[in-house]
């Protein structure tokens, strides 16, 4: 979910105002309360995503850097996302790549130029990483389904999906190779994928062709592509049929654990567990199985990182049927916080 704008170079560019508005409607109804159960645990230590706002070498190289040294110690993989923007096809170019909102040149960075920034953020993570430290990262590539481009077809779609897949997992296999790319492997870091999925962006039908085009993706020496982590947000609350364009809550579940999918999701206020990912899960559990909760995300409005990963805490354990495992268990252990990064 897109943050209300971004300062960049002393002026403010508007990219959205879907948090804010969120947050004023929450208070409107009253729904600001934190619910929190006084026997939920206490949250895992948070990690730091980011909207990244450049592909500049030396700045996400010292981001990476950053993230290494301020990570914390946890028994489980940490986890961040860096965020993109949305997937383009970029005729003038003749290639795909990712588009951050708000941005003063308006022009998508290259997806191969993510790449190589990708690479310099994780030679940063592996060059100031603590001696002593047995911490690990997961590094999710993100992008969004935000307003996919209508005058693409599915196919283009799909192959755009598919471009993002090879990607990131030529970004896996970089982080793993040793010598033969001039370097050490980076045994502490896993890059997967990531989206920002939410209805209120794009349609289902090209959401789902670009995820498609994601998941059938293979090649000589890959047979699946790398996972992909939700980190969108679940608006069709307790609708059964269409009530927001062509998506339902049956597409919405499978986009969130389908194929090789976990969700990690936004709980910014009360009403996102309550009111959107828990009915999601009701759904999942009268429907082939519980989903499992890969992380939470909170960002700089609304809950703490600590009480959004309670919240959810709370009220899985709330919505559990009576004799049946705590739904709580199916949370897991991880926790990150999302923010705009200044160049």
């Amino acid at each position: 979910m897109n943050a209300d704008g971004v300062w960049l170079k002393g002026k403010w560019f508007v990219v959205g105002s879907v948090i804010l508005a969120l947050g004023a409607a929450a208070i409107a109804r009253g729904d600001v309360d934190t619910g929190i159960n006084a026997t939920a645990p206490p949250a895992p230590p948070p990690t730091v995503s980011f909207y990244e706002t450049t592909v500049n070498h030396m700045f996400l190289n010292n981001q990476g850097c950053r993230t290494a040294q301020a990570q914390p110690e946890t028994s489980v993989n940490g986890v961040v996302f860096l965020d993109f923007g949305v997937p383009r096809w970029d005729d003038s170019a003749n290639v795909w790549g990712q588009l951050r909102a708000g941005l003063p040149n308006g022009k998508p960075w290259p997806i191969g130029a993510i790449y190589s920034g990708l690479q310099a953020w994780s030679r940063g993570y592996h060059r100031c990483y603590p001696s002593a430290s047995s911490k690990r990262l997961t590094i999710a590539w993100g992008t969004s389904n935000g307003f996919l481009q209508a005058s693409l077809t599915s196919d283009k779609l799909k192959e755009g999906g598919a471009t993002f897949a090879r990607y990131v997992q030529s970004y896996y296999d970089w982080v793993k190779c040793g010598s033969a790319c001039g370097k050490s492997v980076y045994t502490r870091q896993f890059p997967i994928a990531g989206d920002d999925v939410e209805e209120a962006y794009s349609p289902y039908a090209s959401t789902v062709a670009y995820l498609t085009g994601y998941d059938t993706w293979s090649d000589a020496t890959h047979a699946a592509p790398r996972p992909l982590l939700d980190y969108g947000a679940a608006e069709n609350r307790s609708c059964d049929t269409n009530c927001r364009g062509d998506w339902t809550r049956a597409n919405r579940l499978q986009v969130a654990w389908g194929a090789r999918h976990a969700p990690c999701p936004q709980i910014y206020y009360s009403f996102m567990s309550q009111y959107q990912w828990i009915p999601l899960e009701q759904w999942a559990h009268d429907h082939g199985g519980l989903m499992n909760f890969y992380c939470v995300m909170t960002t700089i409005v609304g809950y703490s990182p600590s009480d959004g990963w309670r919240k959810l805490w709370s009220d899985l354990h709330a919505a559990t049927p009576v004799g049946e495992t705590d739904w709580a268990t199916h949370l897991r252990r991880r926790l990150t916080k999302i923010v705009w990064a200044i160049s």
